[in-house]
């Protein structure tokens, strides 16, 4: 830890993304989480899918609605689980507040998964690229950001793969997610997406990454126009995912 972050969290201690609750911490410790919270997320990692009986961070299962849109597997680092969570507050925290710190300990966590996954499947990175599903425009002009984009960035730059905004949102409609069932979040995100001008994927892995993963109908909806142009390999990316009509992926 550098001195400048030791005095800056003297002065102005973090906000604890798994509780929202405001902490100190010890010179040369991590902050990221408080103590806590830190411990129900390592939890959480460890914590055995039932399709797979892996740890979660090292599940790579995917669903039928995303394998039949073109995603091949799912990389991801916590279960989502009920309100009370730390999973879902992690969640919650990002989506509403551009933390540089809860930020890059997610960047971190989740390229050191990725790394891995690259090397075990021999993706050659120069080949590769990370985009994202974009957020409502609605919803950026409320928060200021996107989470998703400020995420796939910082991943980016980690493992050494081009960051590529390869999405845009059609139109700035539409519900949130969060308040729609399985059935009409599909229809929500039916036609949502399309193509950035310009943007060739031929014969290109894809890295898709979006920080939630429930019914998959986003991240499904962007696959589709990524294979449509030529992607030759999409691979999901998620912080947090939700167990429903789970499948192995033919990858792992």
């Amino acid at each position: 830890m550098k001195i400048a972050h030791a005095i800056r969290d003297f002065f102005m201690p973090p906000k604890c993304a798994g509780c929202y609750a405001v902490f100190r911490v010890k010179y040369g410790e991590k902050n990221e989480l408080c103590s806590e919270c830190a411990k129900k997320w390592t939890l959480l990692k460890a914590e055995i899918c039932e399709v797979c009986g892996k740890p979660y961070f090292d599940c790579r299962c995917s669903t039928k609605r995303l394998e039949k849109a073109g995603v091949s597997t799912l990389i991801k680092l916590v279960p989502y689980k009920h309100k009370s969570a730390t999973s879902n507050n992690v969640i919650l925290f990002i989506k509403r507040n551009r933390d540089k710190r809860t930020f890059a300990f997610l960047a971190d966590e989740i390229s050191y998964e990725l790394e891995k996954y690259c090397d075990k499947l021999g993706l050659r990175k120069k080949d590769a690229v990370i985009t994202f599903s974009p957020r409502r425009k609605k919803t950026v002009n409320e928060v200021g950001f996107d989470q998703a984009k400020l995420l796939s960035k910082m991943i980016s730059k980690r493992v050494g793969i081009k960051f590529l905004p390869t999405l845009k949102r059609k139109y700035s409609g539409g519900s949130a997610q969060k308040m729609l069932d399985s059935s009409k979040r599909k229809e929500n995100t039916k036609g949502a997406f399309a193509l950035k001008n310009g943007i060739k994927l031929e014969k290109r892995t894809v890295l898709l990454f979006d920080d939630l993963v429930t019914t998959g109908s986003t991240m499904a909806e962007c696959a589709k126009i990524l294979k449509k142009n030529g992607a030759a390999l999409i691979v999901g990316i998620c912080v947090a995912y939700t167990e429903r009509d789970a499948k192995l992926s033919s990858l792992d």
